[in-house]
């Protein structure tokens, strides 16, 4: 109980503009704890996995994506990671390089190649993740389905004023597709 009285204090000296009631205060709070907390849970997994959070996003996008049934180009991961091309291909030639992806031919495009994460990442992907999304899942089905309306339109609602403020006009062009820790862990029979 100690960390969250020390949050609530934090929040209290952090900004000069204070929610309207101590409830906010100590959502702040709340949500302060839980960010420090998946903080550390993704450092843990890059330990784990012995990659740069860049490569992580990467490959966990590159799982995403292949689970929707959708072919990754380089040309997607920029966009989705919003990095240069020279980086992307700085990227994935350390990926490729390490045995964590694979590059095969395009089937619509002589040019260009088509991105898959290798079975043995993709099992280690689920093995490191899944301690966030077990707790993750045995919490949100302790709620109510109207609590978890109002989680879902407070979490839709803050991500969307962050994003605007951190990428202003770009915020427009529709929802980021989550990549990290609180996607559901791959798994690793494929």
């Amino acid at each position: 109980m100690a960390d969250r009285h020390s949050d609530v204090e934090l929040v209290k000296h952090l900004y000069s503009d204070s929610p309207r009631s101590p409830s906010g205060t100590a959502a702040i709070a709340a949500l302060q704890s839980l960010s420090r907390n998946a903080q550390e849970a993704e450092e843990l997994a890059l330990r784990r996995l012995g990659v740069g959070p860049l490569d992580a996003r990467a490959l966990l996008y590159l799982v995403q994506r292949e689970r929707d049934g959708a072919e990754v180009r380089a040309r997607d991961l920029i966009s989705a990671l919003r990095v240069t091309s020279a980086a992307i291909t700085k990227l994935i030639d350390r990926l490729a390089t390490a045995g964590r992806v694979e590059r095969r031919p395009d089937p619509a495009d002589r040019r260009a190649t088509v991105l898959t994460v290798s079975a043995s990442t993709r099992a280690e992907l689920a093995e490191v993740y899944g301690h966030v999304h077990v707790p993750l899942v045995t919490v949100l089905d302790g709620f109510t389905d109207e609590e978890l309306a109002v989680l879902t339109r407070f979490s839709t609602r803050l991500a969307g004023a962050l994003r605007a403020e951190t990428h202003g006009d770009d915020a427009t062009t529709g929802p980021l597709r989550p990549i990290g820790l609180m996607e559901p862990p791959v798994p690793s029979g494929d």
